[in-house]
């Protein structure tokens, strides 16, 4: 089979020689090639490879993202936790100043609130945890995608190189 195909011009090659198109400078040059049939399928399939690659790269990104955006809304939760527990907190030392009668039901709503606030933490602990396994799974898929694509690009280009060689 016979196609052409653009790579990349060398920067060795002057501004003449390179293709003028639309009155702007490409900076890739085309090529005619022949490949076998088993390159054909092979640089098809690393082609079809790498386009997944890439679609599963973007799902995971736009995972990473909501799992951000979840953890920025815990955040929010416990900032307004904390701001309720220190609006309760205030209110407590007024009513204790005042009267000295209340202490016990002082006493009953500190509890409470500091119950609330651990189970705000708990919640925010363990939406924390999730997200951050979530965040690590991803970053390790990520990582692993990336490790793909370079490998893929690595043979793209030693089959390129090979092919040039034997041209």
């Amino acid at each position: 089979m016979r196609f052409w195909i653009w790579i990349p011009c060398p920067r060795s090659l002057s501004q003449e020689e390179r293709r003028v198109s639309g009155g702007r400078i490409s900076l890739f040059c085309s090529v005619s090639v022949t490949m076998t049939p088993e390159q054909e399928q092979w640089l098809i399939q690393a082609i079809q490879e790498l386009q997944a690659s890439q679609r599963e790269l973007q799902a995971s990104q736009r995972e990473l993202q909501a799992s951000q955006r979840e953890l920025q809304a815990s955040q929010r939760e416990l900032q307004a936790s904390q701001k309720e527990l220190q609006a309760a907190q205030q209110e407590l030392r007024l009513v204790q100043q005042n009267q000295q009668v209340l202490i016990q039901e002082l006493r009953e709503g500190q509890a409470m609130l500091a119950q609330f606030f651990r189970e705000s933490m708990d919640r925010f602990d363990e939406r924390t945890r999730a997200i951050e396994r979530r965040t690590e799974a991803l970053e390790r898929r990520t990582d692993q995608m990336a490790e793909e694509m370079r490998e893929i690009r690595q043979e793209i280009r030693d089959l390129r190189r090979d092919f040039l060689e034997r041209r």
